[in-house]
């Protein structure tokens, strides 16, 4: 009698698993746990998917998450590998030579950490609404990456971005929770990152370090000790002192929060 397991695959369709799971599973009931939050389904975008461009959101703090970013882009102009099965295509770091400029970028449109970015790779999709009455049903779906992540980092798609029941997916990790039990599986040593270059790295700290010291150092001269005592509270103040001049020269001041977070580990270079 042979009693060969076949390993089980790292993602599939919905068809295949209800087949493996057997004992009388539908599609549809894997719809409806998927429904109720008890699993997650799955897509795998393509280029096809290129269009699709929401804000991916890190969780985290700021600092930590640009100097990481940082690192990634220095590995892989424009992909951010978040996961050996979850990437991002993103563009808006190209042109970032440190922290600082990562961290104006992550915080350009909103003082939660963000960014545009195109997802490649198979995504966990959960938190979704059906809409009959659209032939790509599952709407605003609620993306994170498959497996061990890079970032702790999600997407909303809109209302009107909707997938269709026969893109759907599940990975052996939501099958397992189904039938409560381990799958044989082929090990994989995933994604290998070189290491990063920490030369450069630290580099980039100091030149952040001194950039940082050097607006502190301005704040103090223009706005006194209040301004740096205190700079979330000093630049968010309805007409503060320097939001007045900034809004004179046309220039958009960056919020409190971001300037703070610059100047959290900065010291003024006394004489």
């Amino acid at each position: 009698m042979n009693n060969f397991e076949l390993p089980a695959l790292e993602y599939c369709s919905l068809d295949r698993a209800a087949r493996l799971i057997g004992s009388g599973c539908e599609v549809g009931d894997i719809l409806h746990w998927a429904d109720i939050g008890a699993i997650k389904l799955a897509k795998k975008f393509t280029v096809e998917d290129s269009e699709r461009t929401p804000f991916f959101y890190f969780n985290g703090e700021i600092g930590v998450i640009a100097e990481k970013l940082l690192k990634t882009k220095l590995i892989a102009e424009e992909k951010i590998y978040l996961s050996k099965l979850s990437t991002l295509d993103v563009y808006d770091f190209f042109l970032c030579e440190n922290i600082d400029d990562v961290v104006i970028k992550l915080t350009e449109h909103s003082d939660l950490p963000r960014v545009r970015a195109t997802p490649n790779g198979i995504w966990n999709i959960s938190e979704f609404y059906f809409d009959s009455k659209k032939c790509a049903p599952y709407v605003a779906a609620k993306l994170t990456p498959v497996g061990d992540s890079l970032f702790d980092v999600y997407a909303k798609l809109s209302i009107d971005d909707g997938i269709e029941s026969d893109d759907l997916l599940i990975t052996k990790s939501e099958i397992e929770i189904i039938l409560g039990r381990d799958l044989k599986s082929l090990s994989s040593t995933g994604l290998i990152i070189p290491e990063f270059n920490n030369k450069k790295t630290d580099e980039n700290n100091i030149v952040a370090r001194n950039r940082a010291s050097f607006i502190k150092a301005l704040l103090f001269v223009h706005y006194g000790e209040e301004s740096i005592l205190n700079p979330r509270k000093f630049i968010d103040k309805k007409k503060s002192e320097i939001q007045s001049k900034f809004d004179e020269h046309g220039i958009k001041l960056p919020c409190g929060k971001t300037i703070a977070e610059w100047l959290k580990d900065a010291d003024l270079d006394l004489k």
